[in-house]
């Protein structure tokens, strides 16, 4: 198996292998052709790991500075687009509203993905679950893009979908954050807010109940204070019946002694 050296040639700078031949080991540069009989390999591969591992770094912060510079631009930083989107022509993301068959119930349907990533916003802002719009996405026909190729939607990944903020025009900046991207919006802004406060109210709205608490009522559910955003619940405690007040819009949890 060849050994290679990047950008090792003293003639021309270019790569060069190190390959074994009837008559010995050798090393010949890709580019330019020069040639040059070897004696030791055990030199030489010490030689061609320590060239290998400077070119990758140094290719390593190439990618990182390319990387930095685009998301300056506003541009979408490499990877595979997400579900609803494609290239333009300019290599600025556009709605994919390619046509595609597949088969649902037996039958051969055209699907585009664009419509596809409407639909689960839409389904979303009518309360419908992440798991109720991963099976109408896969009734329907559409299944995710992505590295690990065409797949049925799981509640997993239609979370993915609804929370990312590149389909209101951000792509990340690479430390958890994000910034303005080049491309337009592909979701309405108001809609994916809309969207988000009810996943929030849904997280906050689970009841949960303490360790320690003896009894508590099955028949009365959750009291909700839309005028200020709370969600009540009543229940008993050592022997005290509490009430506990959780915000809809944050994680904040009071405990107040009735």
């Amino acid at each position: 198996m060849a050994i290679w050296k990047f950008k090792s040639c003293p003639r021309c700078k270019g790569d060069m292998f190190i390959e074994r031949d009837p008559n010995g080991r050798y090393e010949e540069c890709l580019q330019c052709g020069w040639h040059r009989e070897l004696e030791s390999i055990v030199p030489i591969n010490a030689m061609a790991g320590a060239s290998t591992q400077s070119h990758l770094d140094n290719l390593s912060q190439e990618i990182k500075k390319i990387f930095a510079e685009r998301r300056e631009q506003g541009l979408h930083c490499g990877g595979t687009l997400p579900f609803g989107a494609m290239k333009g022509e300019n290599g600025t993301p556009v709605p994919d509203i390619r046509e595609r068959k597949a088969n649902t119930n037996g039958q051969e349907v055209s699907v585009r993905n664009y419509d596809g990533l409407k639909i689960a916003f839409e389904l979303s802002a009518q309360r419908k679950s992440d798991m109720d719009v991963a099976i109408s996405l896969n009734t329907l026909g559409y299944s995710t893009t992505g590295t690990h190729g065409s797949r049925p939607f799981s509640k997993e990944t239609v979370r993915y979908v609804l929370k990312n903020r590149f389909y209101i025009g951000y792509i990340p900046n690479g430390n958890g954050g994000w910034l303005k991207a080049r491309h337009a919006p592909f979701i309405e802004p108001q809609l994916f807010e809309v969207v988000q406060k009810l996943r929030t109210w849904r997280v906050a709205s689970r009841a949960i109940i303490r360790s320690d608490t003896s009894v508590y009522s099955h028949l009365a559910p959750p009291a909700v204070c839309y005028q200020i955003k709370l969600l009540i619940n009543l229940y008993w405690a050592v022997g005290v019946l509490r009430l506990r007040a959780r915000s809809l819009f944050t994680n904040g949890v009071g405990n107040l002694a009735a």
